[in-house]
Formats: C-alpha cells, structure tokens, sequence
C-alpha cells in the first residue's frame, strides 16, 4: 500500500526499517503517514497507536514531506 508522507524522514541505515505510523485519509488520493513520536520497540503503547508501518528499505536517502512512501497496514 502507498502514501505520502505528512513530514521529512532522515536517510536509512543498512538494514531495512518499519517504522510506527499513523495513516490520516486525505479523501482524494493517498492517505498521509505520519511517524509516531517513540521509535522504541519495547514500548508496547507504540504499537497500539499505530494503524501502519512505513518501510524504509536499506540505504534509502532521506524522505520529504509528500513523498510516497510503502506502508503496511495494521488491521486486525
């Protein structure tokens, strides 16, 4: 699945990253994904916030507000 992203993303590293997100519908095209503030895996509540991973492949150059961006979507 694609969306855009609502802010920049620094470059990645060697290893493939998913990232926590929120998907916000924009109504017209692709929905905005908007990173959660704690990256930290440990944090359970991370992971109940969020409705979707953003995929930043390894080695990917930093993202800008707009681009599109791969997402997994967390329905249950």
């Amino acid at each position: 699945c694609a969306a855009q992203l609502a802010h920049e993303l620094p470059a990645n590293g060697p290893r493939q990253h998913y990232m926590l997100a929120q998907l916000e519908s924009n109504g017209a095209g692709p929905p905005m994904a908007k990173t959660l503030r704690s990256q930290d895996s440990a944090r359970i509540s991370g992971l109940v916030a969020a409705d979707a991973l953003i995929v930043r492949p390894p080695g990917a150059p930093p993202a800008r507000l707009g681009d599109e961006v791969t997402v997994l979507p967390l329905d249950l």
